[in-house]
């Protein structure tokens, strides 16, 4: 997640490098075509409040840089992790339980792959810490 929300903040950083970019780049524009087309509709000389507004329009535009569904489709891709883990066949305790595994927090799928290793007592039960 802390990787995520680094991506999330340099796309961010970037759009809105490019926001002000394009924002300073129409206000030139501006000020060097006086003669705007109509269709445009221009009116008025270029000042920090055309500026701003320039910005607003360019953040609406470049707005789907940064989609809203990525935190979304990540946790979805969590809880099928997670079911997926609950019904694999090689995770199922024949000895014991007869149970398959149990993933009560999918958060965690993402740390498995970090365990080095695994303490137990003598009789094979895991222990805290």
């Amino acid at each position: 997640m802390k990787l995520m929300n680094l991506m999330l903040y340099t796309v961010f950083s970037f759009q809105l490098f490019i926001i002000i970019l394009m924002s300073s780049m129409s206000i030139s524009w501006r000020a060097q075509n006086p003669k705007a087309p109509n269709y445009l509709q221009i009116a008025g000389s270029a000042n920090i409040g055309t500026w701003f507004k320039q910005l607003l329009v360019f953040w609406v535009a470049y707005s789907h840089m940064i989609p809203i569904s990525l935190y979304v489709i990540i946790e979805v891709l969590k809880i099928n992790q997670s079911l997926l883990i609950n019904k694999d066949v090689k995770m199922y305790d024949e000895a014991g339980d007869k149970k398959f595994a149990n993933c009560k927090n999918s958060d965690l799928i993402e740390e498995l792959g970090q365990v080095e290793f695994i303490f137990s007592d003598k009789t094979g039960t895991l222990t805290s810490n």
